[in-house]
């Protein structure tokens, strides 16, 4: 499969029926970057979406778990490596921002301006959208470094967390109240930034990142958010 198939788990309901074999293999390695048991939405939308046979079952059952690669300020991905059935095999399956794995893949400029511009016109329309990459590899070739990973770009998937109807409304109330109302999220600026317009928030200035914050003395951000309005791509800490 490559990244011109975009599964798009964007529904009401939550729920994908009748998936193209390329598409049903990202969505079956993006459950395998998630954890058995998820919290997360998107994870959760993940494993809805997963086709759902005898042999999928028993693959997680089944396999091991060798090592996890959890996410980090500077890496905003995360990876599972499966020890299979085949073996001393291990695949290893690979999730999170599209720029964050464009970058465990090593991609080339060509490749990396591809991938970029689906991104944009998914994030344009206020999807979010995570990368998913694999690697099939032993247990003695696993990196410790996260970075050392190099896994192959699958695909993307991307979700939909629609606005509620009510939003709008109260932005603009809060904005007639003289109350400066501010979105800090871990979506992508283009996400982001779709996404507060449509909830009335005002997207004039710069979207400022979360790459860009790290780099800010605290003189420099007490001056910046006096304007910014959307803050995407901050990891936890930095939404403290």
């Amino acid at each position: 499969s490559s990244h011109d198939e975009v599964a798009d788990l964007a529904s009401q309901s939550g729920r994908v029926s009748g998936l193209s074999e390329p598409i049903a293999e990202i969505v079956r390695l993006a459950a395998l970057a998630s954890r058995r048991d998820p919290f997360d939405p998107m994870e959760r939308a993940i494993h809805e979406a997963r086709p759902r046979d005898r042999a999928e079952s028993a693959e997680r059952d089944d396999w091991t778990l060798v090592r996890e690669y959890e996410l980090s300020s500077e890496l905003l991905a995360v990876s599972y490596a499966w020890r299979t059935d085949k073996g001393d095999e291990v695949l290893v399956a690979t999730k999170g921002a599209p720029e964050a794995v464009a970058k465990l893949c090593r991609l080339d400029a060509s490749e990396s301006d591809r991938l970029s511009a689906q991104v944009a016109e998914l994030g344009a329309q206020g999807l979010r959208v995570l990368c998913v990459a694999s690697a099939s590899l032993t247990s003695d070739s696993l990196p410790s470094d996260h970075a050392d990973l190099a896994p192959t770009l699958r695909g993307l998937v991307a979700f939909e967390d629609p606005l509620r109807p009510a939003v709008p409304a109260a932005v603009a109330q809060c904005r007639t109240a003289g109350i400066r109302v501010v979105m800090i999220t871990g979506d992508s600026p283009v996400t982001a930034r779709s996404i507060a317009r449509q909830a009335g928030i005002d997207v004039e200035a710069p979207v400022l990142t979360g790459a860009e914050l790290a780099g800010m003395s605290d003189e420099e951000l007490a001056a910046r958010v006096r304007d910014i309005r959307v803050f995407a791509r901050v990891v936890p800490q930095q939404k403290l």
